[in-house]
């Protein structure tokens, strides 16, 4: 008797074309049972229609275990990162227990580091990711509107974005510091579905004296009366502005959410006003795929921030669950890869305290290079 129930099945390896509407609807099947009017159930999450990037688990020609993936590149501050997300992740019931998805995710981590992504965000937090090294990352600070809100100190215009002012939007997000680099189909399928992530969501476009300015991306939900921004870019003073506008457009039981990354100049405006926010940790859990490829990719960051100290080449070392970058000046000391996550992100503040520790020059470069600003990483296609 094989001792190895996986080798029963076949893969993990990427759907053939002809085996995609199978893997549709395994994944339809178990997130959206029964799987009635599919046209609706797909609108819920924008990234599950596309099954070619995905891998899977096959049993007699029929995929029985999926994880999907995407990627997308990203600039911090001008300097290139790549991230991974992975969702989607679904066992036929008859199938489970059997470590099936574990195989696939070894695979797409495989892929991954093949693909030179840095981080991969993950739309959950089961044990499975846990033991694969994923944990939550404080990547924002959440800041709630209540009552009259913020002051309207611009007057600015603000409406929903239709399919026509695409352009608009994508040119906006394209004079951001740090934001994600996505195709434009990313744009239309949300405004097309008018949900993101697996949220319903709009774009507002805001405009000061006719001129596009700003844009915010909001998840209205009803049922929990909570208005999330997920995202926003353009001019912090209109999107102050616009915020204030949208919050008396609410009712005054209706919560305003908005997430603000690190090192953003909203957190100012916000601090000015004081309106108290608490950092918050991500949904889903986030894995840094290579700590020593990102640090490196990082350097001229680095050397951006760093006052009178040309970083010099990075030595990383990993061994045994540690993982040590040095200089010739000093050096950083961290315990296992949620370690790693929290050092380069931030620590949540529920979270135990971290056992990373750095000494001389080191010192200064988590100091004031450290946690990296991250563009919202909450949605999957968007």
């Amino acid at each position: 008797m094989d001792a190895d129930p996986r080798r029963a099945y076949e893969g993990p390896r990427r759907p053939k074309e002809d085996e995609r509407a199978a893997v549709t609807e395994l994944n339809r099947d178990i997130f959206y049972r029964p799987a009635a009017l599919p046209a609706a159930k797909l609108r819920q999450w924008p990234m599950q229609p596309d099954p070619a990037g995905a891998l899977a688990m096959f049993k007699d020609g029929q995929p029985v275990s999926v994880i999907d993936r995407l990627e997308r590149d990203m600039l911090i501050h001008g300097h290139r990162l790549r991230m991974g997300y992975i969702g989607g992740v679904c066992t036929h019931p008859e199938h489970r227990g059997k470590g099936l998805a574990g195989t696939i995710l070894a695979a797409q981590m495989r892929q991954f580091r093949e693909d030179g992504v840095d981080l991969v965000y993950i739309s959950g937090g089961r044990g499975l990711y846990v033991r694969a090294g994923a944990g939550h990352a404080a990547v924002e600070t959440r800041f709630v509107v209540e009552g009259e809100g913020l002051p309207v100190e611009v007057p600015v215009q603000f409406g929903r974005a239709g399919p026509d002012e695409v352009d608009t939007l994508v040119t906006i997000a394209q004079r951001e510091g740090v934001r994600l680099i996505r195709p434009r189909s990313d744009w239309e399928t949300v405004i097309e579905y008018e949900h993101c992530g697996g949220k319903p969501c709009a774009f507002y476009l805001v405009k000061l004296n006719g001129t596009a300015a700003a844009y915010l991306l909001v998840s209205h939900n009803t049922g929990d009366r909570t208005a999330h921004v997920l995202e926003f870019a353009g001019d912090r003073t209109c999107i102050l502005s616009a915020l204030g506008l949208f919050r008396q457009g609410l009712d005054r039981d209706t919560r305003l959410e908005v997430n603000v990354p690190h090192g953003d100049l909203l957190l100012g405006c916000f601090d000015q006003l004081s309106v108290p926010g608490t950092l918050v940790g991500t949904e889903g859990t986030m894995m840094v795929v290579d700590v020593g490829r990102i640090m490196h990719k990082l350097v001229p960051l680095f050397r951006e921030r760093l006052r009178s100290w040309p970083v010099g080449d990075l030595h990383v070392t990993v061994g045994q669950g540690r993982y040590v970058v040095c200089t010739e000046d000093g050096c950083l000391h961290m315990e296992g890869p949620r370690d790693v996550l929290w050092t380069l992100l931030g620590r949540p503040l529920d979270a135990p305290d971290g056992k990373a520790r750095a000494t001389g020059r080191m010192q200064e470069l988590v100091e004031r290079c450290l946690p990296l600003p991250m563009p919202s990483v909450h949605v999957n296609v968007i």
